[in-house]
């Protein structure tokens, strides 16, 4: 690894890190209505299928990443996509407990996230770590500016993580929701007419935290998440799976929960 993709390894390893410290012991908690949905029976089993299978083969591949840096090289590249999914399939559940609509267990990505930061702009969703609650537009997030080398520098107290981190990380979610809108729109640039236009709606959107999985599961596609599948170190590919697990696990258990409370509460019984 040269050092240009050193310096992008160890960027998306603190931006990784960081969201892991703050998502320690995470809690969410929500505001519902009292109707009593018509418990979804085949649906939610498919979906708690997904979940468990998902679950099931990352724990085996954490597994065996604790105990080969060779085998976390090769899983590496892949991690991302499986975290994704099993979150996805948990968020779907929590837009259904809390709306009472069946399709809400089927949504596809757009939609789901569309529904989720709605609802925590409008405080229906409350996550115990603050930052996870802020709902920003992508062109302030774009306009944030680091100092020289502050990417790389490490960051262990949590009010500057929150103060320095964040931003940055919000600055990358942004620009790879624009990358995003390019590969959408089919185009190469923004310096078009068309292009420009594109860009500037773009910047009008919300997004949360909670986009970093999803484009970081896009990325893993292209070249800036490269440095996952080229000539990464075992060592290095050992401890950002590591982190990027503990992450996952982070933020599973904390969805989890609130699947488990507001399937109680509706239903009487724990889903997971």
């Amino acid at each position: 690894m040269d050092a240009d993709q050193q310096k992008i390894f160890l960027t998306h390893h603190n931006y990784v890190s960081c969201l892991e410290a703050l998502s320690r012991s995470m809690t969410i908690d929500v505001t519902i209505n009292k109707a009593k949905p018509i418990f979804a029976d085949l649906l939610i089993s498919k979906k708690i299928k997904l979940i468990q299978a998902t679950k099931e083969i990352i724990n085996i591949e954490q597994q065996m990443s604790l105990e080969d840096a060779e085998f976390a090289s090769a899983f590496c590249p892949w991690l991302p996509a499986k975290i994704y999914y099993l979150l996805f399939h948990c968020w779907c559940i929590v837009d259904y407990l809390i709306t009472t609509e069946e399709n809400r267990i089927n949504s596809d990505h757009q939609a789901l996230w569309s529904s989720i930061n709605e609802k925590i702009g409008s405080g229906k969703i409350i996550f115990s770590e603050y930052v996870f609650n802020q709902v920003h537009k992508v062109g302030s997030a774009i306009d944030h500016v680091a100092s020289s080398g502050d990417n790389l520098r490490q960051i262990h107290l949590k009010d500057e993580l929150r103060k320095t981190r964040i931003p940055q990380v919000l600055k990358k979610v942004a620009d790879y929701k624009l990358e995003s809108a390019k590969h959408l729109h089919k185009i190469k640039s923004f310096m078009s007419l068309k292009g420009r236009g594109i860009r500037n709606s773009y910047y009008e959107k919300d997004f949360t935290l909670l986009d970093f999985f999803y484009q970081y599961r896009l990325k893993t596609n292209y070249r800036d998440l490269s440095f996952l599948a080229d000539d990464l170190e075992p060592s290095d590919a050992q401890s950002f799976t590591l982190m990027y697990l503990k992450l996952g696990r982070h933020h599973y258990t904390s969805v989890r929960d609130l699947i488990n409370k507001l399937s109680e509460e509706r239903f009487s019984k724990k889903l997971l």
